[in-house]
């Protein structure tokens, strides 16, 4: 069985409609929703992409962590930031990057996630290896 792949829609006037565009581009068959409509019975394997504009992002990652360990998420940022991105690795994120990203960018953050590596921006990775 293949995993899934669920985008968190951010209800805000800012939601660039091509971050949508570019994500189901990357994953044809991907949902996108909100919060209240993620599914309930989330599969092992399965992503779920969350952005910074979603209210409570943070905790959102942290109650999906707990609630599902066996699934991923990635956390996708308008402007990423190192603090903001070590904040969503020690919440539980196996991934964080920017919310544009090119389709094949974001395949190749789902593939590496997937096998249990970590997605950060190349800034972040040089904090993680000095700390």
């Amino acid at each position: 069985m293949n995993a899934r792949h669920f985008l968190l829609q951010a209800v805000v006037p800012s939601w660039p409609v091509i971050a949508h565009e570019r994500w189901q581009q990357a994953f044809p068959d991907g949902q996108v929703g909100h919060w209240v409509e993620l599914p309930q019975a989330l599969a092992a394997g399965d992503t779920v992409w969350v952005p910074v504009m979603l209210e409570d992002w943070l905790l959102k990652v942290a109650a999906l962590i707990q609630s599902r360990p066996d699934c991923r998420v990635v956390v996708l940022s308008s402007v990423p930031e190192q603090v903001e991105g070590l904040r969503a690795l020690n919440a539980g994120a196996r991934g964080y990057c920017h919310l544009l990203a090119a389709p094949v960018l974001l395949q190749e953050v789902a593939q590496v996630v997937s096998l249990g590596g970590l997605w950060v921006g190349p800034d972040l990775v040089q904090r993680l290896m000095a700390a």
